[in-house]
């Protein structure tokens, strides 16, 4: 007699499977491709959005093209124009959204505001899906069998990676500087790995744990790459729009309204919500402080390493996106996903729309949306410590291992030593 319950098990048990076993390339790839197409209706969509609403609402891409045409013309390009993003909070209140991105960007925001609007944000779309499709296939082809649907499917279809589409974020360009970045560093070429890491620095100074940690493991000539580009690059600002550029973006940040959106899972973004910025502000402090003694104490690899500095970044920070979580790709899709850690941050896979809706109806249930983000963030975090922590005392066994190996086999050395010294009679 089949049991109760055999009907159910069944379909979950090939779903499972479907999700957990080997794919060959073919299935592989073939899962890139319906990813990439759905992608691409993202794309599509956000330009119908983007040209039916006019050029005073192209969101975050209108900030980027005002903010490249006042560099241009000899004006503060963290200032607000009449291009510049405008969103309410559910007082009514209006906020312009300006430019975030530091001065090392406003290079390419300068060559985009050339064209005209309408134009320019049809190219930065399009430019931004196919960056989000060379990361991934040069993620694919570096790691092979290893990479799951699963992860394929959550880079290109969740929440991270259409929501820079929908909004004409500069995420994409951002996460192909990470995968360059550590291909290079999985194929052992040091120069261009710490050159590629100096230029995501220099461009988002949220990851500049990153070079700090492989600097405590051992990593010290990437690190100096690094540092050298990031100096160049940082300084380059300085000539171009001159001394006080950095102090304009500064007080653009200090400013930054942007807390008030879910999607910004920073600790000081999810406490400002719930009415402690401070509060939330020392606790970054405190969660910066205590992981980076951590890993000074536990020296993990730079792939573990690399994951906490990403988390760090994120919840860290004065403003942590969600988007930021692409960064994560070239950790994530290195290791197969257990089916636990599949479900714990099974929210970044859930779209936006969720959260939007909840947050429209009441504040309460806004917060609660922004902790489907918040928390896999913080799992994840949890995730790479707790790594590190087992790869310490992995190496810690191993060394004592060796040790007592070399004491073993002391007695037998010493006694192959006396007797080939000995005279032959």
């Amino acid at each position: 007699m089949r049991a109760p319950l055999a009907g159910i098990h069944l379909p979950l048990r090939r779903i499972t499977r479907w999700f957990d076993g080997t794919i060959s390339r073919r299935v592989r790839w073939g899962t890139f491709g319906v990813g990439a197409i759905v992608l691409t209706l993202g794309a599509l969509m956000a330009l119908t959005s983007f040209s039916s609403r006019g050029p005073r609402h192209l969101h975050v891409f209108g900030t980027f093209w005002a903010s490249g045409y006042a560099a241009s013309h000899h004006l503060n390009p963290y200032g607000p124009y009449d291009l510049s993003y405008r969103f309410e909070d559910l007082a009514a209140h209006t906020h312009i959204s300006l430019n975030l991105s530091p001065p090392p960007l406003l290079p390419v925001f300068q060559f985009v505001a050339l064209f005209n609007p309408e134009s320019a944000v049809r190219v930065w779309t399009f430019a931004s899906l196919i960056l989000f499709l060379l990361s991934l296939g040069l993620l694919m082809m570096e790691y092979g069998e290893r990479v799951q649907r699963r992860q394929i499917l959550w880079f290109l279809l969740g929440p991270a990676a259409l929501d820079v589409l929908m909004l004409g974020q500069d995420y994409a360009l951002l996460t192909f500087l990470v995968v360059v970045a550590w291909v290079l560093f999985e194929r052992h070429r040091k120069v261009g790995f710490g050159i590629f890491l100096g230029l995501l620095v220099a461009a988002k100074p949220n990851l500049g744990l990153w070079p700090i940690f492989l600097a405590v493991g051992g990593h010290l000539r990437v690190a100096k790459i690094c540092a050298v580009t990031v100096l160049v690059v940082g300084s380059l600002p300085l000539l171009f729009y001159g001394p006080g550029i950095y102090g304009e973006w500064l007080h653009a940040i200090s400013n930054d309204p942007h807390w008030i959106f879910f999607s910004d899972v920073s600790l000081t973004g999810f406490a400002a919500r719930l009415g402690h910025r401070a509060i939330g502000r020392v606790l970054s402090m405190l969660l910066l402080a205590g992981s980076t003694a951590f890993v000074f104490w536990k020296r993990p690899s730079a792939e573990t390493s690399g994951g906490i500095a990403f988390c760090l970044g994120l919840l860290a920070s004065p403003l942590g996106w969600i988007g930021y979580s692409l960064f994560l790709a070239p950790v994530l899709l290195r290791k197969r996903w257990s089916t636990k850690l599949t479900l714990a941050i099974a929210p970044l896979m859930l779209p936006f729309t969720v959260a939007v809706i909840a947050i429209n109806t009441s504040h309460l249930l806004g917060i609660i949306a922004g902790l489907f983000y918040f928390l896999p963030v913080c799992f994840l975090l949890g995730f790479f410590l707790r790594t590190a922590a087992a790869e310490s005392r992995a190496s810690r066994e191993s060394e004592l291992a060796t040790k007592r190996l070399r004491l073993a086999t002391a007695p037998l050395l010493n006694s192959d030593k006396a007797s080939s010294s000995a005279p032959l009679v």
